[in-house]
Parts: structure tokens; C-alpha cells; sequence
């Protein structure tokens, strides 16, 4: 676990693909693109995206304890939205890289943001990027699909499952999979499938999410994904979505200890940015 993994230290990334600016928990962000990019001006400093790739040293100890775990795949979690990032997360050997997808005039892109003119608004992460959207869904596809690895699209609007489907035929990919906060957006992808959600990843982010799944009208016949928080991914709820037929792969999984209370737990994948778990499938294989 020594200079070997030097590699996955974060390396520097473009000036256009850090040019964030970061507002705090207390400042209501307003909706419009004017508004926004005042808003940027008046409060805001630059500062890079708080989910780079990050590189744990772990003790041997730590390390056996974690290869006892066998069968649990891992996804880089953001890993196709920055191509610097990306540079870093394809060395891993993961199982999957997942990219965000949303329409933006018409196209579909990858990134969080949503977009108002030339400025973009990510709300997960308190943060606005003073750019246009840059990288095309079927750009990062053929990238990823080039390298070997599997494809997770997180959906963040409900327009693009369509479009997304077509990229992914038309690039003939067939193995992706999905994930979404708005379950609508997994439902029409369920639609298009005849009924079948074993691909599908419902993100579920809190207790109530939990409660709402199991009496909401599209539950799942068959077998489906799940998305979970890490916060509430304990053994009872873990359990109690592997008894209604459900695959649970747990977000963000930051530390290696953290991953080892959610694979005790019953966890069956891990999304994380951590350099050091994304590379642990490929050094136990």
C-alpha cells in the first residue's frame, strides 16, 4: 500500500473547471441567471469542487479487514463529470463510473448544474460555476465504454431519460445503469425496459425516503436498485430492502472505516471518491 498508489494523488485541474464560487449555507440563492451571477459577485470566492478524488493510507489491519468482504462492487462516484478527475478514477480498477446527465437545450450533459444563460447552479453543492456546460453526455460515454468500465447515470432532471437511452443505443450499451432523486425520471427508463428495474438505483436519502418507497405506487415488482445515504444506512434498513428483493450500493462513502461499518451492515456496493476503496476490487480480484 506504499508508493505504488503515489498515482492516485489528486492532480491539478484547468482553470475553467475550477472557476467555482462557493457561497455559504446562510445565503439564499436566487433563480435567476442575473440574479445569480450578482449574487456570485457580491459574495462569492473561488474554490474547488468539493468532490475531487481522494487518496486514504490505510493500516494493514484496516486492509485485511476489508478484503474479507468479497462479491461488493464499487462506483466512482462523479467520476465521468471532470476529465482530470476522471484521469485519476479510470486507474482505480472500480467496477463503475457514474456521471450525472441533465438537458441543457436540447443536449444532454454531464455535471450537477443546472443552468440559467451562462451560469450554472448546483444546489448540492452550494456552489455556482460562471461557465456554459462543457462535456456532452456521449463524449463521456464513449470515453468510459473505451476504458472498460460500466456506466452509472444519475439522472438530475426528468427530461433526459429519453435522450440518454438513445445515446446509450446508439453506442451499444447495453450493461448501464441508473440512479435518480426523482424516481419519475427511473420510472420512465422502467417503462421503456417492459417493467424490468434490476438496473434501476431509487436514491434514498433519509428515513422518510425509506417510509415513502414501500407505499409509493410504482414499487417494484421484481428486482431493483437502491441508492442509500450512508447516514442511514444501518443494518435494519440495509436488511429490510434485501428482503423486498433490493441491491443496496451506499453514498458517499468517505473512509475506509466508514465502509467497513456499511459493508458489515449488508452493503453490496460502494460509491465513493476514495482512491484507495475504488482500487480495492481490483487488488483482491
Amino acid at each position: 500500500m506504499g508508493a505504488e498508489n503515489s498515482r492516485f494523488f489528486p492532480n491539478s485541474f484547468s482553470k475553467k473547471e475550477t472557476r467555482r464560487v462557493f457561497l455559504g449555507r446562510g445565503v439564499k440563492i436566487a433563480e435567476g441567471g442575473a440574479s445569480i451571477y450578482f449574487v456570485a459577485k457580491v459574495f462569492g470566492f473561488p474554490a474547488i469542487s468539493p468532490e475531487q478524488p481522494t487518496f486514504e493510507r490505510i493500516d494493514q489491519i484496516t486492509f485485511d479487514e476489508l478484503s474479507k468482504y468479497e462479491g461488493f462492487e464499487t462506483v466512482a462516484h462523479n467520476g465521468g463529470n471532470l476529465r482530470p478527475f476522471y484521469r485519476q478514477f479510470k486507474r482505480t480498477g472500480c467496477n463503475f463510473i457514474e456521471t450525472d446527465a441533465y438537458t441543457y437545450r436540447g443536449k444532454v450533459y454531464v455535471g450537477h448544474e443546472e443552468y440559467f444563460a451562462g451560469v450554472g447552479l448546483d444546489r448540492s453543492q452550494g456552489s455556482i460555476t460562471l461557465s456554459r456546460p462543457s462535456r456532452k453526455l456521449s463524449t463521456v460515454i464513449q470515453e468510459i465504454k473505451k476504458d472498460g468500465y460500466k456506466v452509472l447515470i444519475d439522472f438530475k432532471d426528468t427530461d433526459s431519460p429519453g435522450p440518454v437511452l438513445d445515446i446509450l443505443e446508439e453506442n451499444q450499451i447495453s450493461d448501464a445503469v441508473f440512479s435518480g432523486e426523482a424516481w419519475s425520471a427511473l420510472g420512465q427508463v422502467r417503462e421503456k425496459q417492459g417493467g424490468d428495474a434490476s438496473n434501476l438505483f431509487y436514491t434514498i436519502q433519509n428515513e422518510r425516503n425509506i417510509d415513502t418507497f414501500f407505499v409509493h405506487d410504482g414499487f417494484p415488482d421484481g428486482p431493483f436498485g437502491i441508492s442509500l445515504d450512508a447516514e442511514v444506512a444501518s443494518e435494519e434498513n440495509i436488511s429490510r430492502f434485501h428482503e423486498a428483493g433490493g441491491t443496496v450500493f451506499v453514498y458517499v462513502v468517505k473512509t475506509a472505516r466508514q465502509a467497513l461499518r456499511v459493508l458489515g451492515n449488508g452493503a453490496d456496493g460502494l460509491i465513493t471518491n476514495n482512491l484507495t476503496l475504488l482500487s480495492l476490487q481490483a487488488r483482491t480480484a
